[in-house]
């Protein structure tokens, strides 16, 4: 951030005001030219990033100044097409009076002048916060209601404004090594994050918040020693050993979560995890997100995705066995379902732990490079009635949905082969298709699930 070409220091100068008025025009108008308003309208402009922690570099940027900024932004962008959106502040809404540019913002947009029309008020169209966990999941959650219920208080004309949390990380400084970061720990754990809040504020109708977009600020690349324990999707080898040197990434297994999610429809399907009879909530170390995608079309089929975690948030433990009771409401009746079971695990999905065994090399040879990636999504399949063999890959079953249709008879949570729970575990009714006894001659028959072999192989989680 900052000014590189200088020509912007200080925004209470009411030249600099127009000009970078007229720069976030042209840069939005550029991008409307390039791809087009249907799409641009779709982004989320934002404000300069966690403006009171005042890395502001070689820009003054006073209180007055900021709100001036502000106003330049979304004038410019409103210039360009009043279709696109812009919110802020991008920071922490420590209570008052710590995070005084965060509430000025607010107060600003709520009843203040803006000082390019002289209108009362300024447009707001999301308030984005960043608040971490400090190792808790439910941390996030409950200081995100804390401080959207004092914004509410202080400023009722926000009371149904979206907030996004963008930087909702389980803990803070992305370059601090923490060895549940490696692992299946760190997947696990944003896994159980964005199912709580997709639990208990998205999918609440009682909830007094208006939540809309929750995501991580992990898009940094390690550095040696700690290739794989810092706040990253990938671990980063730099091999200086070959001429000409090159850079190497590994997929950790909290990318791999990532590909699970993608998997998730529009609808989410009633689902819960009972364990001996008891319900578990939604801080519990066991979890599910599900949804159901209805079908549009004759050649369409109903499909459900059922995401099952397992997380003691950056707590790690041994593997055991649990046995627990999955129950999915809202399954169709049908001849029958087919169903595919992807996971992960620290014992066999683990790049950092193939790394380990293998001596923690500096510059990895091409051989270890490919066991180390060979372990980046590891499926297994186990002989027996009704499923389809195979050395490396998902596990394709029958799944009966139960009386009428409306999975009234329990569904137990089917663990791989092996019978070792895994965190988090994707049950992946996932993509997995309703078969007519016309499409399948029999529980188990790979081809009418060739469309879910397509797509695991283009997420790479299956060899």
């Amino acid at each position: 951030m900052g000014s590189p070409s200088k020509r912007f220091t200080n925004f209470e100068d009411k030249q600099q005001v127009f000009e970078w008025k007229k720069l976030v025009s042209l840069v939005a108008r550029r991008y409307i030219g390039r791809y087009g308003l249907s799409h641009v309208s779709k982004w989320n402009f934002e404000t300069w990033n966690e403006p009171d922690h005042r890395d502001f570099d070689n820009v003054s940027m006073t209180m007055q100044g900021f709100l001036n900024y502000y106003d330049a932004c979304s004038e410019g962008l409103r210039a360009a097409s009043p279709a696109l959106r812009l919110g802020g502040p991008a920071d922490s809404f420590r209570p008052w009076p710590r995070s005084p540019l965060c509430w000025g913002l607010l107060g600003h947009c709520h009843n203040g002048t803006n000082f390019f029309t002289g209108e009362l008020g300024v447009r707001l169209d999301y308030i984005s916060l960043h608040k971490k966990g400090a190792g808790s999941s439910i941390s996030i959650l409950e200081q995100e209601k804390a401080t959207v219920l004092q914004i509410q208080r202080l400023f009722p004309k926000f009371a149904d404004t979206p907030i996004y949390n963008d930087e909702a990380d389980p803990l803070v400084g992305w370059s601090l090594p923490q060895p549940w970061r490696a692992d299946v720990t760190y997947a696990a754990m944003v896994v159980k994050v964005i199912a709580q809040h997709q639990n208990l504020l998205v999918a609440n109708s009682s909830s007094a918040v208006r939540y809309a977009l929750l995501s991580n600020d992990n898009a940094f690349l390690s550095y040696q020693p700690h290739y794989f324990t810092q706040r990253t999707l990938t671990a980063r080898f730099q091999v200086n050993n070959t001429r000409p040197a090159h850079v190497q990434l590994l997929r950790k297994p909290v990318l791999t979560a990532m590909a699970l999610l993608a998997l998730l429809d529009s609808e989410q399907l009633w689902a819960e995890v009972s364990q001996a009879g008891t319900v578990l909530d939604s801080n519990h170390t066991v979890g599910v997100l599900a949804s159901a995608h209805s079908p549009a079309g004759p050649l369409d089929a109903w499909r459900a995705t059922v995401l099952v975690y397992a997380s003691d948030d950056t707590r790690d433990h041994a593997n055991r066995s649990v046995a627990l009771t999955l129950r999915l409401h809202g399954v169709p009746p049908g001849p029958g379902l087919v169903y595919v079971t992807l996971y992960l695990d620290n014992r066999l999905c683990s790049p950092h732990g193939e790394w380990q065994r293998l001596g923690r090399p500096v510059f990895p040879s091409a051989e270890e490079f490919r066991r180390m990636r060979a372990a980046e999504v590891r499926g297994r399949v186990g002989d027996g009635a009704g499923r389809l063999s195979r050395s490396q890959g998902p596990e394709y079953q029958s799944l009966s949905p139960g009386p009428g249709g409306r999975g009234a008879t329990p569904l137990p949570c089917q663990w791989p082969p092996d019978n070792k729970p895994r965190a988090p575990a994707a049950l992946a009714p996932a993509g997995a298709r309703v078969c007519t006894p016309r499409e399948a001659a029999r529980p188990g028959d790979l081809a009418p699930c060739s469309a879910l072999d397509q797509w695991a192989g283009a997420f790479g989680l299956v060899g």
